[in-house]
Protein backbone atom coordinates (compact mmCIF):
# COMPACT_ATOMS: atom_id res chain seq x y z
CA UNK A 1 0.00 0.00 0.00
CA UNK A 2 1.06 3.65 -0.89
CA UNK A 3 1.27 5.77 2.02
CA UNK A 4 -0.84 8.77 -0.66
CA UNK A 5 -3.41 5.88 -0.22
CA UNK A 6 -4.41 6.16 3.20
CA UNK A 7 -5.34 10.03 1.87
CA UNK A 8 -8.48 9.10 -0.52
CA UNK A 9 -11.48 9.52 -0.42
CA UNK A 10 -14.16 6.82 -1.27
CA UNK A 11 -14.95 6.85 -4.81
CA UNK A 12 -11.50 8.70 -5.53
CA UNK A 13 -9.65 7.44 -8.32
CA UNK A 14 -5.87 7.86 -8.99
CA UNK A 15 -4.92 9.03 -12.69
CA UNK A 16 -1.20 9.70 -11.99
CA UNK A 17 1.94 9.94 -9.62
CA UNK A 18 5.20 11.37 -9.93
CA UNK A 19 8.47 12.67 -7.78
CA UNK A 20 10.52 15.49 -8.97
CA UNK A 21 13.27 15.39 -11.98
CA UNK A 22 16.79 15.06 -10.44
CA UNK A 23 18.39 18.32 -10.37
CA UNK A 24 21.41 19.90 -8.86
CA UNK A 25 21.53 21.77 -5.33
CA UNK A 26 22.37 24.82 -7.47
CA UNK A 27 20.91 25.37 -10.32
CA UNK A 28 19.58 27.95 -13.19
CA UNK A 29 18.54 31.55 -12.16
CA UNK A 30 18.93 30.63 -8.11
CA UNK A 31 22.28 29.45 -8.25
CA UNK A 32 23.45 33.20 -8.72
CA UNK A 33 21.01 34.19 -6.17
CA UNK A 34 22.03 30.82 -3.18
CA UNK A 35 25.92 32.02 -3.81
CA UNK A 36 24.85 35.23 -3.46
CA UNK A 37 23.58 34.45 -0.24
CA UNK A 38 26.22 32.63 1.00
CA UNK A 39 28.54 34.94 -0.14
CA UNK A 40 27.04 38.02 1.97
CA UNK A 41 26.65 35.40 5.15
CA UNK A 42 30.07 34.40 5.18
CA UNK A 43 31.38 37.80 5.16
CA UNK A 44 29.15 39.73 7.37
CA UNK A 45 29.80 36.79 9.93
CA UNK A 46 33.59 37.00 9.24
CA UNK A 47 33.72 40.61 9.44
CA UNK A 48 31.91 40.21 13.25
CA UNK A 49 34.42 37.59 14.55
CA UNK A 50 37.06 40.04 13.21
CA UNK A 51 35.56 42.95 14.73
CA UNK A 52 35.27 40.65 18.32
CA UNK A 53 38.42 39.20 17.79
CA UNK A 54 40.80 41.73 19.29
CA UNK A 55 38.11 44.11 21.39
CA UNK A 56 34.80 42.61 22.64
CA UNK A 57 32.16 44.67 21.70
CA UNK A 58 29.08 42.33 22.09
CA UNK A 59 28.57 39.34 24.24
CA UNK A 60 29.22 35.93 23.75
CA UNK A 61 25.48 35.27 23.34
CA UNK A 62 25.06 38.02 20.74
CA UNK A 63 27.33 36.57 18.60
CA UNK A 64 26.56 32.81 18.78
CA UNK A 65 23.00 34.57 17.42
CA UNK A 66 24.88 35.81 14.76
CA UNK A 67 26.56 32.69 13.90
CA UNK A 68 23.25 30.16 14.30
CA UNK A 69 21.46 32.83 11.94
CA UNK A 70 24.12 32.42 9.34
CA UNK A 71 24.47 28.84 9.63
CA UNK A 72 20.47 28.62 8.97
CA UNK A 73 20.52 31.36 6.30
CA UNK A 74 23.79 28.80 4.51
CA UNK A 75 21.90 25.37 5.45
CA UNK A 76 18.48 26.19 4.23
CA UNK A 77 19.16 25.96 -0.02
CA UNK A 78 20.40 22.22 1.25
CA UNK A 79 17.83 21.25 3.05
CA UNK A 80 15.13 22.69 0.55
CA UNK A 81 16.98 20.66 -2.05
CA UNK A 82 16.90 17.12 -0.13
CA UNK A 83 13.19 18.10 1.49
CA UNK A 84 12.35 18.17 -2.50
CA UNK A 85 13.93 15.30 -3.96
CA UNK A 86 11.87 13.25 -1.58
CA UNK A 87 8.48 15.09 -2.47
CA UNK A 88 5.53 12.77 -4.24
CA UNK A 89 3.00 14.22 -6.38
CA UNK A 90 -0.38 12.53 -7.21
CA UNK A 91 -3.57 13.54 -9.62
CA UNK A 92 -6.64 11.89 -8.77
CA UNK A 93 -9.92 12.24 -10.40
CA UNK A 94 -10.92 15.29 -7.90
CA UNK A 95 -7.96 17.03 -6.59
CA UNK A 96 -3.85 17.48 -7.26
CA UNK A 97 -1.76 15.70 -4.26
CA UNK A 98 1.59 16.79 -2.91
CA UNK A 99 3.07 13.98 0.02
CA UNK A 100 6.14 15.65 1.32
CA UNK A 101 9.13 13.59 2.59
CA UNK A 102 7.82 14.33 5.99
CA UNK A 103 4.78 12.66 4.74
CA UNK A 104 3.06 15.97 5.53
CA UNK A 105 -0.07 15.83 3.33
CA UNK A 106 -1.28 18.32 0.76
CA UNK A 107 -3.92 19.00 -1.66
CA UNK A 108 -5.97 21.10 -3.82
CA UNK A 109 -9.62 20.37 -5.16
CA UNK A 110 -9.82 21.25 -9.01
CA UNK A 111 -12.55 23.01 -8.54
CA UNK A 112 -10.82 25.32 -6.30
CA UNK A 113 -7.41 25.92 -8.46
CA UNK A 114 -8.40 29.86 -8.86
CA UNK A 115 -4.56 30.06 -11.09
CA UNK A 116 -2.42 27.58 -12.60
CA UNK A 117 0.89 28.24 -14.48
CA UNK A 118 3.03 25.96 -15.66
CA UNK A 119 6.22 28.38 -14.98
CA UNK A 120 9.97 27.86 -16.83
CA UNK A 121 13.14 29.62 -16.69
CA UNK A 122 13.47 29.80 -12.74
CA UNK A 123 14.54 26.00 -11.85
CA UNK A 124 15.81 24.05 -14.15
CA UNK A 125 13.60 23.16 -15.45
CA UNK A 126 9.56 23.31 -15.31
CA UNK A 127 7.27 23.41 -12.28
CA UNK A 128 3.58 23.53 -11.94
CA UNK A 129 2.31 26.27 -9.95
CA UNK A 130 -1.21 26.25 -8.44
CA UNK A 131 -3.10 29.14 -6.67
CA UNK A 132 -3.52 32.74 -6.78
CA UNK A 133 -2.85 32.76 -3.19
CA UNK A 134 1.12 32.03 -4.25
CA UNK A 135 1.39 33.71 -7.87
CA UNK A 136 2.81 36.92 -6.74
CA UNK A 137 5.73 35.48 -4.80
CA UNK A 138 6.54 32.17 -6.70
CA UNK A 139 9.21 33.23 -8.86
CA UNK A 140 11.10 34.66 -5.97
CA UNK A 141 10.34 32.09 -3.98
CA UNK A 142 10.44 28.99 -6.35
CA UNK A 143 12.21 26.48 -3.93
CA UNK A 144 10.87 27.57 -0.44
CA UNK A 145 6.92 27.87 -1.60
CA UNK A 146 8.06 24.40 -3.36
CA UNK A 147 8.30 23.01 0.03
CA UNK A 148 5.80 24.98 2.19
CA UNK A 149 2.53 24.74 0.43
CA UNK A 150 0.68 28.26 1.48
CA UNK A 151 -2.08 26.92 3.86
CA UNK A 152 -4.84 28.65 5.81
CA UNK A 153 -3.64 28.70 8.98
CA UNK A 154 -7.58 29.23 10.15
CA UNK A 155 -8.55 26.14 8.48
CA UNK A 156 -9.20 23.09 9.39
CA UNK A 157 -5.88 21.23 9.33
CA UNK A 158 -7.33 19.13 6.62
CA UNK A 159 -4.04 20.25 4.64
CA UNK A 160 -6.47 21.83 1.91
CA UNK A 161 -3.83 23.89 0.73
CA UNK A 162 -4.40 27.72 -1.19
CA UNK A 163 -1.40 27.72 -3.32
CA UNK A 164 1.29 24.67 -3.80
CA UNK A 165 4.25 23.65 -6.30
CA UNK A 166 5.34 20.61 -7.91
CA UNK A 167 8.80 20.75 -8.72
CA UNK A 168 10.04 19.72 -12.10
CA UNK A 169 7.65 16.74 -11.69
CA UNK A 170 8.57 13.96 -14.10
CA UNK A 171 6.07 13.58 -16.80
CA UNK A 172 5.00 17.35 -16.64
CA UNK A 173 2.87 17.45 -19.62
CA UNK A 174 0.94 14.40 -18.92
CA UNK A 175 0.15 16.25 -15.84
CA UNK A 176 -0.61 19.31 -17.34
CA UNK A 177 -2.91 17.41 -19.91
CA UNK A 178 -4.80 15.30 -16.91
CA UNK A 179 -5.40 18.55 -15.24
CA UNK A 180 -6.86 20.20 -18.12
CA UNK A 181 -9.16 17.45 -18.33
CA UNK A 182 -10.15 17.47 -15.04
CA UNK A 183 -11.38 21.33 -16.06
CA UNK A 184 -8.19 23.40 -14.93
CA UNK A 185 -7.27 26.47 -16.56
CA UNK A 186 -3.82 27.16 -17.48
CA UNK A 187 -2.89 30.71 -17.64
Amino acid sequence: MREVDKYLRTGENMLWESMPERFPLLEGNMKVLILGEWIVTLLFAAALLYVERDDPKFSTGAVALVMVVAAAIILAPIVEYYSLKNQRYYLTDQRAILLTKSENFYYMDYDKIDDCQVIDGIAQGSCIVMGGAIMETVRRELRWQSCHPKTDLQGDGSGEAMGMVFYLPQGLKKMVQLMKDSGVQFA
